[in-house]
């Protein structure tokens, strides 16, 4: 089977974000392990205290101008209070309990989750298993992710090398850091770029390449970079 058949081949991040369906299966998800996290890190009275000054950090940023997003093409209102709101809320958490133990916390929940939230977005890594060639059928599905989501102005990609073995390049622009950047650390899209690092090397397995990296933006990498390679 072609990977072009399964559902959401071919979108961005900007038109999965404004899907409500997504939306809905996302929360879902997210919503109890997120509720236990904050539980777990600060407690009850704490919990109503990150709710609170994450709706207080999200209206203040919403308030923003984000002209210089849009300058690169970017015009995604969905995408935008989603990342925004994400940020807030670990904005807030690192003010409360330190950046440390929230890196901990969030990147245990992104682990624990990646799974079905990938699944809920694109298609459940067995699908792929369903291709001919597997890594053949994973690299042209994410490439044309990746593609998408750079005319919807959320990256700017620099590829590197595309063959029948390797699929390699590097982000160079980001709009999950460039929001991590306006809330002045960017440190604070940790959670998207460990999506990466708790996904990959997942499916990798299933489907029979490597994934490696060497650096991100948010690390103080010059790009984050990307490489899948055939096993």
């Amino acid at each position: 089977m072609d990977s072009e058949a399964f559902a959401n081949y071919g979108k961005g991040s900007g038109e999965l974000a404004a899907d409500p369906r997504i939306v809905k299966r996302l929360r879902r998800i997210m919503m109890t392990p997120m509720l236990r996290t904050l539980w777990r890190e600060v407690g009850p009275f704490g919990l109503i205290k990150v709710i609170q000054r994450t709706n207080m950090e999200v209206g203040r940023m919403k308030a923003r101008d984000w002209s210089a997003l849009k300058a690169h093409g970017f015009d995604s209102p969905a995408l935008l209070d989603m990342i925004v709101r994400n940020t807030a809320s670990m904005r807030v958490l690192a003010d409360m309990v330190g950046m440390d133990r929230t890196k901990r916390a969030l990147g245990r929940l992104m682990e624990d989750t990646i799974t079905e939230r990938a699944a809920a977005m694109f298609v459940p890594i067995e699908r792929f298993l369903e291709c001919q060639d597997r890594f053949a059928g994973f690299r042209d599905y994410f490439r044309a992710y990746t593609d998408a989501s750079a005319r919807e102005g959320v990256l700017e990609i620099r590829m590197k090398e595309d063959t029948d073995a390797v699929l390699a390049f590097d982000v160079t622009y980001c709009v999950w850091y460039e929001v991590a950047r306006a809330f002045g650390d960017p440190a604070l899209c940790y959670p998207s770029c460990h999506n990466d690092d708790a996904f990959y090397p997942k499916a990798g397995a299933r489907l029979g390449f490597r994934f490696t990296r060497t650096g991100t933006l948010a690390s103080g990498a010059p790009v984050c970079d990307f490489r899948f390679e055939r096993v």
